[in-house]
């Protein structure tokens, strides 16, 4: 866990950065610079990006991790195996252009009525989709190598620090708004690029194509059989995070789209410390199979949900005693406030994949991996029929009820198959005394009276909140790793 523990702390910090950067965003950026339907086509162009973009590698990102240890182990297969990681998005994304413009018209059709104004930026999406396809397989790369902060750096808080220029740029009148969305296309285009830098550096970034590589019949039976499940499988998550944002442009329009995106993100939060421990627990995992170390992966599996579950419910907790100042401090802030029901039921179905654990990364990683791909399946066709009979009803919040459903059968499916094969459970009797320990805190957090400065009413929330659940992880027989931390806190700065 010494490694996991390094580079999980160090992107933990890199994504707490991009969280205040991204607040500083939504907060002051976003709603003074643009209009709510300028924010809701952003958020769309990047939804619907971000989507395809989990086709288009065809699961190249997950065959990286699974069979990076493998083929690690000389240096000959090491370059022929990022030259075939290469050629895979080049082919999906040839494969997407040639069924994106035979049903063009179709696909445009969804969005012409109630948002029509995303019509006239195809081709930025276009060129988001590739950039953002190359850059999960990079990223993927990485994460195999266990280097994780710098790609984390990339996007969590270069993106967040640069998109406003051409969003000030667009504000004081220096460009257009259909330029103020090229430079952000560019932006992303950048992120992929220092990402094939920084691997260069690493001297990761040695690539051949070899024709005995290719030629191995067996081989690539076995990369392609388990990248075309990944290809699906992997995209549950991304369904889920993307496509209650997709019909809700297509039902409702591009206002709710972006009142919807920003208050999704400040839910979202909550699962910061889950990416952050994933990334690099998935390639230890891939390990441990390798080397047939069941109780390794059950030890890792209990761990990381008890520390995802401490930490995810203590940034929920922060985040909801302060809604209400948080929403005053916001321009528009009185048409965001519709969205409250939004954030409680995104916190809750991002808390309920914590306290799965990382089931995901442990199912993707063994022989049972076609199993992901039978539950996305069964999970893609939940999460639309549930927003399309739950938006038109409900608006924005049935949208974000329709994740949390979702969230919930498909993890309850991904946890149920791991105990029945292998016995593994995410949960412990710390998980209880967790939960109990966080519902005291939500209870005294919620007392807490709201003062008129939101400034300070959000600053001593936080603090008071922060003081009494430290001293509860300290005190309390909850969590070793965490307890561990904070005393090499105390034992540094004091």
């Amino acid at each position: 866990m010494s490694l996991i523990k390094k580079e999980s702390i160090g992107t933990s910090i890199i994504f707490f950065i991009g969280v205040v950067l991204g607040y500083v965003n939504l907060i002051f950026i976003y709603p003074y610079c643009l209009s709510l339907e300028q924010i809701g086509l952003l958020k769309l162009l990047l939804s619907l990006s971000t989507f395809f973009a989990s086709f288009v590698p065809l699961g190249g990102p997950n065959i990286t991790i699974k069979y990076y240890p493998i083929f690690n182990k000389s240096d000959e297969d090491k370059k022929n195996f990022l030259g075939y990681l290469l050629i895979l998005p080049a082919i999906g994304y040839a494969l997407f252009l040639a069924l994106f413009f035979i049903f063009k018209e179709n696909l445009l059709a969804i969005y012409s009525d109630e948002s029509p104004l995303i019509v006239d930026y195809v081709i930025q999406l276009l060129l988001l989709i590739i950039f953002i396809s190359y850059y999960r397989v990079f990223l993927g790369y990485s994460s195999s190598n266990f280097k994780t902060v710098f790609p984390a750096f990339l996007k969590e808080a270069y993106l967040r620090l640069i998109i406003p220029i051409a969003l000030f740029a667009y504000f004081f009148n220096w460009v257009s708004f259909e330029l103020a969305i090229n430079l952000i296309v560019g932006f992303y285009f950048s992120v992929t690029m220092l990402l094939v830098l920084y691997l260069m550096i690493q001297k990761n970034f040695r690539f051949k194509f070899s024709k005995s590589f290719y030629q191995n019949s067996k081989s690539q039976l076995e990369l392609f059989k388990y990248g075309s499940f990944v290809m699906l499988s992997n995209s549950g998550q991304i369904i889920v995070q993307n496509l209650d944002i997709m019909m809700v442009g297509a039902f409702l329009g591009l206002a709710d789209t972006g009142i919807y995106s920003v208050v999704y993100i400040i839910g979202q939060v909550v699962e910061i410390p889950k990416r952050a421990i994933s990334r690099i627990s998935a390639a230890v995992i891939a390990k441990k199979w390798e080397e047939n170390k069941l109780d390794d992966i059950q030890n890792i599996y209990q761990k990381t949900s008890l520390t995802n579950i401490l930490l995810g419910g203590f940034i929920f907790i922060g985040i909801w005693v302060s809604l209400p100042d948080l929403f005053s401090l916001m321009p528009q802030g009185d048409s965001f406030k519709s969205g409250i029901y939004v954030v409680l039921f995104i916190s809750m179905s991002k808390l309920f994949s914590m306290l799965m654990g990382n089931n995901g990364e442990i199912l993707m990683t063994s022989k049972y991996y076609w199993f992901t791909f039978i539950a996305t399946l069964v999970l893609s066709v939940a999460t639309f029929i549930s927003n399309y009979l739950l938006i038109p009803i409900y608006g924005i919040n049935g949208a974000a009820f329709a994740t949390l459903l979702s969230v919930i059968a498909f993890n309850l499916a991904l946890s149920g198959f791991l105990y029945w094969q292998f016995k593994f459970s995410p949960l412990s009797f710390n998980t209880l005394k967790a939960i109990g320990f966080l519902a005291i805190v939500l209870a005294f957090g919620m007392y807490l009276p709201n003062l008129e400065n939101p400034i300070i009413s959000i600053g001593y929330k936080s603090i008071l909140i922060s003081v009494l659940f430290a001293a509860g992880v300290y005190f309390l027989p909850i969590s070793a790793d965490l307890k561990m931390l904070i005393q090499e806190k105390i034992k540094k700065y004091i």
